[in-house]
């Protein structure tokens, strides 16, 4: 390896001064500048600095957001600092991290160019208070209680935003602006009114108890209690609300005692239209079951017939053979020779006669087999059916009975309805 020429270490040294140079430069250039500002009256965290923290710095240094470790919400956290240290020294201001970095003099600059907060550098004016905050010992001021004065909301604003009933069904509750109304079903007057919130009533909802009522509105949600005494109904009230409450169930009996009495009948009709089918089908299984037996004994009998003319027609194949045999050695006889042929035909038709016969009889057997399993199979199909249409029947019987009695009963009841809420 050649050695470089001296003066090329002296062209990169200087090259080098002349860039950590221009770097001193740009951080000099980088700097903002802080306004001297100097007052007798100690500056007020609350009303001086934090609002330029929170427009500025906070949105990224925060209980949620600590970026860095750094949580800037109060001089306390500050002064504990983050993942570089202290953030405050009181009396320090110049030496303080916080202003270093947000007059760009220090390691990082704050708020960091292009974040997507929209933090802005701190002005002049900003920097020097915040300064001279630091050098007055960073004291955390005087706590601004405010109380907030609600006004009330307009006389003819009056919104129904939300209703509920309770769920045994005799009150009613609905929001009018800021107001609860509650009123009794069972005489239709109005029982209570609540000046429930200072905003609107935007929602209710009674326990499953129906002795708590709840209501919500902008950022809070109230209970109420009911109170027995004042809700408590009249003689008449009472009258009218035991009547309903007797009604309402006989009117769900009924209409159950209905519907199980109709779906019942259904089942009857459904049962009997099996019924009849079943005997049709039994019928017509005892049919085939006959005829397959008439069709076995008929195939049965052909075998033997079949078998004989078989046994004949070989005996008058071997006589002919025998013959031919004989007279080998003579001159073929033409007759003989024709008879042969005859003979060798007969056999052959008796031979698929008698297979014929026989595949006959055992098709019909298996006829028989399937015909003789179908008759109980059905047997017992038929007695299961008017077993369920028996029962269908009683049901059908004991609902509509039911039915009858529900149905005076629940005449009766509605009668007195009448008359409870006609007094």
């Amino acid at each position: 390896m050649k050695r470089a020429p001296s003066g090329f270490f002296h062209t990169v040294r200087a090259t080098a001064s002349f860039f950590f140079i221009m770097l001193a430069g740009l951080a000099s250039a980088a700097a903002l500048p802080i306004a001297k500002v100097s007052r007798p009256t100690p500056v007020d965290f609350p009303s001086e600095i934090y609002p330029v923290l929170k427009a500025n710095c906070i949105a990224c240094h925060n209980k949620t957001t600590t970026k860095g470790g750094l949580n800037m919400e109060t001089p306390e956290l500050m002064k504990k600092g983050g993942e570089s240290g202290t953030a405050v020294e009181p009396g320090k201001g110049a030496d303080s991290l916080l202003l270093q970095a947000s007059a760009h003099t220090g390691d990082s600059d704050m708020p960091p160019k292009g974040n997507k907060v929209g933090a802005e550098n701190l002005s002049p004016e900003e920097l020097g208070l915040l300064q001279l905050w630091i050098d007055q010992g960073a004291h955390p001021g005087k706590k601004i209680t405010r109380e907030i004065a609600w006004k009330p909301l307009p006389t003819g604003l009056q919104p129904i935003y939300a209703v509920a009933m309770s769920p045994d069904g005799d009150l009613a509750a609905c929001s009018r602006a800021n107001q609860i109304f509650i009123y009794d079903l069972a005489t239709r007057r109005q029982v209570a009114q609540l000046d429930a919130h200072r905003d609107m009533a935007l929602a209710l909802a009674f326990s499953p108890d129906g002795t708590r009522l709840a209501s919500g509105s902008y950022g809070e949600v109230k209970l109420w209690k009911r109170n027995p005494a004042t809700l408590s109904p009249g003689a008449d009230a009472q009258r009218l609300l035991d009547a309903r409450a007797k009604v309402q169930p006989l009117e769900r009996a009924a209409a159950l005692a209905a519907l199980d009495a109709t779906f019942h009948t259904s089942a009857v009709a459904t049962t009997t239209a099996e019924i009849t089918a079943m005997k049709g089908r039994l019928e017509k299984a005892n049919e085939a079951d006959t005829a397959a037996k008439k069709k076995l004994s008929e195939a049965s009998a052909a075998v033997k017939p079949a078998s004989d003319a078989k046994t004949a027609s070989q005996k008058a194949l071997d006589e002919v053979n025998a013959q031919v045999t004989k007279l080998a050695a003579d001159k073929p006889d033409a007759a003989l020779v024709k008879k042969q042929t005859e003979a060798k035909t007969q056999l052959e038709a008796a031979t698929k006669a008698e297979t014929a016969a026989i595949d006959a009889k055992s098709a019909a057997t298996t006829a028989l087999a399937n015909t003789t399993a179908e008759v109980p199979r059905v047997s017992q199909q038929l007695a299961a059916a008017e077993k369920t249409a028996s029962a269908a029947k009683a049901a059908q019987v004991a609902f509509q009975l039911a039915q009858k009695t529900l149905g005076t009963e629940l005449a009766a009841a509605t009668k007195n309805l009448a008359e409870a809420t006609k007094t």
